[in-house]
């Protein structure tokens, strides 16, 4: 988008010009086998993600649903990691996204607004193939080559996504959603 000052005369002089460059303003990174464990992130205001919508796409299920796995918080690899509290505003893609194996994600308390993608998303990855597709195909070398599954244990699992008030999204994206989920199992929401 192109924003510029159209009044008459000169723009004033406090305006200011926001242009967002990070795509991912908290990235929470562990793996299955060395997860981030007990974090909490409260009260923390979130603004000015750029946007992803042209950042390579995977398909999460059957259909033509597709989704960038990226977020302006991003959680992969953890166990018991909370946010809430928090403020989401003006983000260009999607505000949090669990990727992969985590355990007891509880995103609570939070609100969403003016989200250019989905407010929550969360997919996991299964023990896929080398044809599942660019760019996350992630060979497991601890598990047999099985295909499409989950035996692995490389998805969230647990999550809760509680009380969290959600409004403005997909400002820029097509397919979005207060909260997404696939190959992500066992989670409440409420």
């Amino acid at each position: 988008l192109f924003f510029y000052f159209n009044g008459t005369g000169a723009p004033p002089n406090d305006m200011d010009v926001v242009v967002p460059q990070l795509r991912t303003l908290v990235n929470v990174s562990g793996t299955q086998w060395a997860p981030v464990r007990d974090l909490l992130v409260d009260g923390v205001k979130f603004v000015a993600a750029r946007s992803t919508y042209m950042e390579p796409h995977g398909i999460p299920s059957g259909g033509d649903w597709a989704l960038e796995r990226t977020g302006a918080v991003f959680i992969e690899g953890s166990e018991r990691v909370t946010v809430q509290g928090c403020s989401f505003e003006r983000l260009d893609g999607h505000a949090v996204f669990i990727s992969g194996y985590n355990r007891n994600t509880t995103i609570q308390d939070n609100d969403f607004e003016y989200i250019g993608g989905s407010a929550m998303a969360s997919w996991g990855y299964t023990n896929e193939t080398a044809n599942s597709g660019f760019p996350y195909y992630r060979p497991n070398m601890r598990f047999p080559e099985a295909g499409v599954d989950g035996t692995d244990g490389n998805h969230p699992l647990h999550n809760r996504i509680l009380r969290n008030l959600v409004h403005e999204v997909g400002l820029y994206e097509k397919q979005n959603s207060f909260y997404v989920q696939a190959k992500t199992a066992r989670t409440t929401i409420s």
